[in-house]
């Protein structure tokens, strides 16, 4: 999921039912033993999918990176509750607490992180009274970006309805009331009301569902394409690498588009793609482009120079 920040605010969202569970804590174990009861015959209890019965499955394999969904905690309770041929449905068979820490764990497999990862500090007196209210509840954040004409539109000027949200995964309060934080990052979302800022603003959001890829070869395939083309280009333009972990599309993508110095409105337009796939034209339209630009300019760059040569 993919940050664009100019504004934060607190988020309520409707219809989310799933409550976040703390993986340190006993949802992890009571998961785990769900997990090998009910689902290691076809996953394996390690999630890689290494089953006798895991060939009349394709996405057997939860730590692979590709999902048939975007791998969030509620596309996977989703999936546990309605199930999808072969993989039965679990709705009424485990309950609602059971389902939440089924999901849990199987975060846990994965690494638990589905989502870019953003490191703020917070300094403004009414960001900090956000995050101690946000680490006293729900620990979410959405980002917002404001609408050009925002100096002159007064103390709370228009964000952009689309925004992304991110869950504070670590937080340090310094001694002088001052926070650093790390989100990460967990679903696009709409505005869908807004309450005047007390001190901080605060919104109704409705999550925005991500469309997937066709299928979990194309996935593959184009993914496999974007990270070589970065890969090949990273150093020229002296961007960072991306993480070590096996990335899903919608992570890889975030990733990417925040490494290829899009400015903040190109970046919205991609935060507000509903299409992953359509999204990793852009970006790979992009890698093209600057792979060119280094192909024309490589002659006249200076070349290191040959000791042998003195």
């Amino acid at each position: 999921m993919l940050f664009v920040v100019s504004a934060l605010l607190v988020i309520g969202c409707r219809d989310r039912r799933l409550p976040e569970g703390d993986a340190r804590g006993g949802d992890l174990a009571a998961g785990r033993r769900i997990f090998e009861r009910k689902c290691a015959r076809c996953h394996s209890p390690r999630g890689d999918g290494k089953t006798v019965v895991a060939g009349r499955f394709p996405y057997a394999n939860l730590i692979d990176g590709v999902w048939r969904s975007d791998g969030s905690a509620e596309a996977i309770e989703k999936q546990i509750r309605r199930g999808h041929d072969p993989m039965p449905s679990f709705q009424g068979k485990l309950t609602d607490e059971e389902i939440r820490q089924t999901v849990v764990y199987v975060l846990e497999l994965t690494g638990g992180k589905s989502g870019t990862m953003l490191p703020l500090h917070i300094f403004e007196p009414r960001y900090r009274a956000m995050v101690a209210d946000a680490l006293a509840g729900e620990r979410t954040i959405g980002m917002a970006m404001i609408k050009p004409g925002w100096e002159s539109a007064g103390p709370t000027p228009d964000i952009h309805p689309i925004g992304g949200a991110g869950r504070i995964v670590e937080a340090e309060e310094l001694p002088d009331g001052r926070y650093n934080i790390v989100l990460q990052g967990e679903f696009r979302y709409r505005v869908v009301s807004e309450s005047p800022p007390a001190p901080y603003r605060v919104a109704e959001v409705e999550e925005i569902a991500t469309i997937p890829f066709a299928d979990a070869g194309e996935a593959l395939k184009i993914s496999t394409e974007a990270t070589l083309l970065f890969r090949a280009i990273a150093a020229s333009m002296e961007a960072p690498p991306l993480p070590d972990e096996i990335l899903d599309p919608e992570r890889l993508a975030s990733e990417l588009a925040v490494r290829l110095r899009y400015d903040p409105s190109e970046l919205q337009v991609l935060l507000e793609t509903d299409w992953v796939a359509a999204r990793f034209e852009a970006l790979l339209s992009r890698m093209r482009d600057w792979s060119g630009r280094i192909e024309f300019l490589s002659p006249f760059r200076r070349k290191e120079d040959d000791p042998s040569r003195n």
